[in-house]
């Protein structure tokens, strides 16, 4: 039903078929939190079809499929994601993931499907490090030495105060009327920010990137 609390306790779920937690049906106002979730064969937190739910304090490890899906309007906090099989934390619609770590997942550590809000959190040696949908903001956020791009922008989105560091594509990839401002871009494989359209670009700084060139030494690319 919705309207419940889950707490582990610090307590964990380990090693079974299927997904570790799993909220079948339309439910609301799910909380779910401080404990771990590891070794499923599915994702950790399968949520997807609850609205307004919330994940706070949740370490989420080398489960088969995402270490954590949640719905429309979720609040993921302060969780760990790591070494999952497919991605580290995936949200939708009008959702915000803060204060999370999410690293060594072999998809990308965080997606969000929709606009929504990232704040505070990091991710590192992932496929692709942020992958968000149109109309997002991201602030205060590093990607570095993940596999593809350190962050993905949909069309429309808000980047801010954020740091990519050694991803192995494109530092930052700007949807059509992004902006993205006070950001840093250091030693990525292509380009530093890579911009798609017609984008607001405002105090930052690239250096040191890779093979495509622009208004500094791999840094900007206009497409």
């Amino acid at each position: 039903s919705g309207n419940v609390t889950l707490d582990l306790m610090g307590f964990e779920l380990a090693n079974g078929t299927g997904n570790g937690i799993y909220l079948a049906g339309q439910r609301t106002n799910v909380c779910i939190r401080n404990g771990s979730v590891r070794g499923w064969g599915g994702d950790g937190v399968n949520a997807a079809s609850v609205r307004n739910c919330l994940l706070q304090d949740l370490r989420l490890s080398n489960n088969g499929g995402n270490g954590a899906t949640v719905g429309d309007g979720a609040v993921v906090s302060s969780c760990i994601s790591s070494s999952n099989v497919v991605q580290g934390i995936v949200a939708y619609n009008a959702s915000t993931i803060i204060n999370c770590t999410v690293y060594t997942n072999k998809n990308s550590g965080i997606t969000l499907n929709g606009p929504g809000t990232v704040l505070h959190c990091t991710a590192q040696l992932n496929h692709g490090g942020f992958s968000v949908g149109g109309g997002s903001t991201v602030a205060d956020c590093t990607a570095s030495d993940n596999a593809g791009h350190g962050f993905s922008l949909g069309i429309g989105c808000t980047v801010a105060l954020c740091t990519a560091r050694g991803n192995a594509q494109d530092g930052f990839y700007l949807g059509d009327r992004t902006t993205i401002r006070d950001c840093g871009a250091t030693a990525n494989g292509v380009t530093g920010i890579y911009i798609n359209g017609d984008c607001l670009v405002l105090a930052n700084h690239a250096s040191q990137n890779g093979s495509s060139g622009g208004f500094t030494a791999g840094g900007f690319y206009m497409a």
